[in-house]
């Protein structure tokens, strides 16, 4: 009936708009914030990342552009991924839905100033915990802070990490989520039988 959420990125828009509907027991956020984003916000990003839309960088269009998209994502050099990995990435992710994936970035500047309409609806507000890397090029530390403020969240900043600390930093961010786990999820009841 109800869910301990685990989200990523674009996944923690999702997970914020489950809220409302009652199955969300707490949620760990990865590389999440962007509260009220403005247009000003948005062109700093293309600038940066020397691209025309957000849609251009996140949804890659060819495995090349899978390449740019990994290496803004990774703090850590990337080469040492197998050559087949950009391909595999592209194949079963990029590839696959592009228009739908386009549009979901597209729509993305809305959501973000939407969202504090989400969160002062809430009825009742789901523990939170929020980790960013200090070297996130997406989402900056105050970013996530400032989401963090709305939600009532703790943030968890791991140093010398990139938008994907998880990967990076794996033992350090599962010891993280079990400590945040044990505490808001209790244990399994006696007597229950899970259905197979």
């Amino acid at each position: 009936d109800t869910a301990h959420v685990i989200a990523l990125s674009y996944g923690g828009f999702v997970a914020l708009k489950l809220v409302p509907m009652q199955v969300v027991s707490s949620m760990i956020l990865i590389g999440v914030g962007g509260v009220d984003w403005q247009g000003d916000d948005i062109r700093q990003l293309e600038q940066r990342f020397e691209v025309s839309s957000l849609e251009d960088l996140f949804v890659p269009s060819t495995v090349e552009d899978v390449d740019t998209l990994v290496d803004v994502c990774f703090h850590a050099p990337t080469w040492l991924m197998p050559s087949s990995f950009d391909e595999q990435l592209y194949g079963h992710v990029f590839g696959r839905y592009p228009t739908e994936q386009r549009a979901l970035i597209q729509d993305l500047q809305q959501q973000s100033v939407e969202m504090g309409q989400w969160t002062d609806d809430w009825r009742e507000r789901p523990p939170v915990l929020l980790v960013v890397g200090r070297q996130d090029p997406i989402f900056s530390v105050e970013d996530v802070r400032d989401l963090a403020d709305g939600l009532n969240g703790s943030v968890q900043v791991y140093g010398f990490a990139d938008h994907v600390p998880q990967v990076g930093y794996a033992g350090r961010f599962n010891r993280t989520a079990r400590r945040f786990l044990n505490r808001y999820a209790g244990p399994p009841q006696a007597g229950i039988e899970l259905e197979e």
